[in-house]
């Protein structure tokens, strides 16, 4: 039987994680923000709501079943700024007046989509090297799509068992991207490239590789079992 809790010091940490995302809504509101103001929002929370979890853990008997609550509500925040940034920042062109445009679906298709692998890929890198492509616009299109689906492989195996391996991995987050791709093609907020996928693949990949290395598994237990009580009874 579990020694009591003490809940006020994660109450603590929960109300710091609730400011923090407060004020980020405010500033989204008003237009203030940026998609760097936005990712230090989700981290400091993230950070806040992680730690107010460890304090519960603290005399509990089952501290996985807590901390996966904790990185299951981490991984929704993440999962709002993932859609925000795809489809309806403004600092990543998901313009209105596009999604008015009076072009036929054929043509928005024509104008925006790729099917053609590494077509993008290596139309930006020769821009750059040729210096007709601003260094920032391909840090935000390339290494940024190779970053924006990564955190997929921490939470997915984290809160699914059958996701540990890579081959449902893979399945799950192919079919996340291509719907997507497909929705930011149907509302016009950006593109379906073929490009935009690999990239996407590509960095959560290579994450869950590292992750399956000893010393990746053993960060994903520590995760789940800050205080190490259960960690070698992990089934």
């Amino acid at each position: 039987m579990g020694t009591r809790v003490n809940r006020t010091p994660a109450a603590f940490f929960y109300a710091l994680a609730a400011l923090t995302l407060a004020s980020a809504a405010f500033l989204r509101a008003r237009d203030l923000d940026s998609p760097l103001i936005q990712l230090a929002a989700l981290t400091v929370s993230s950070v806040f709501i992680y730690a107010g979890g460890v304090f519960i853990c603290r005399g509990a008997s089952d501290p996985e079943r807590i901390m996966k609550r904790h990185v299951a509500a981490i991984f929704a925040l993440y999962l709002v700024l993932l859609v925000n940034f795809t489809i309806f920042d403004g600092h990543f062109g998901r313009m209105p007046e596009e999604r008015l445009s009076e072009a036929t679906f054929a043509e928005y298709f024509r104008e925006r989509g790729n099917l053609v692998p590494f077509r993008m890929i290596y139309r930006e890198t020769k821009a750059l090297i040729a210096g007709n492509y601003l260094p920032r616009h391909f840090i935000v299109n390339v290494l940024g799509n190779l970053a924006a689906f990564a955190p997929f492989a921490l939470f997915l195996p984290l809160l699914f068992k059958k996701c540990e391996k890579f081959g449902v991995f893979f399945a799950v987050l192919s079919a996340v991207i291509l719907a997507v791709e497909t929705c930011q093609l149907l509302t016009r907020a950006g593109s379906f490239d073929v490009d935009d996928y690999i990239l996407n693949m590509l960095g959560a990949a290579i994450l869950f590789g590292l992750f399956a290395t000893k010393r990746g598994k053993k960060i994903k237990e520590r995760i789940l079992d800050p205080l190490n009580k259960n960690t070698k009874n992990r089934t």
